[in-house]
């Protein structure tokens, strides 16, 4: 009997970008090294960790990195178009919550539920 071949790596790669509308998609190669799930170089804008909050809606792009080397190319087409991810919403109303405290006394015979309003 005879060993099969060794399997392959694979990782789901995201990249994330902040814009006030959608980016661009990628258009350059990319390398991604599986043992620190780095790619090199970052495609321009864009973050392999999910940006600080500016305010604008946060966009994100995935590829899939399969091979059988430590580190493969992304080509340009193997990028999903960047769809929007998240964006902040509007405030919330500020609303007015009755806080009615209610009191139980204790005695030698338990809690005595409050008398009248």
């Amino acid at each position: 009997m005879q060993n099969g071949a060794d399997g392959g790596n694979t990782a789901i790669v995201n990249l994330y970008q902040r814009a006030s509308t959608t980016p661009s998609a990628i258009s350059t190669s990319t390398t991604y090294t599986f043992a620190d799930q780095s790619l090199s170089p970052l495609p321009t804008g864009w973050s392999q960790t999910i940006p600080t909050d500016d305010g604008n809606p946060l966009y994100i792009t995935s590829a899939i990195a399969y091979g059988n080397s430590s580190s493969v190319t992304i080509v340009s087409t193997k990028w999903s178009s960047p769809v929007k991810m998240v964006e902040n919403g509007l405030d919330g109303e500020s609303v007015v919550v009755d806080t009615t405290t209610i009191e139980y006394k204790s005695s030698t015979s338990g809690s005595i539920p409050p008398s009248g309003t």
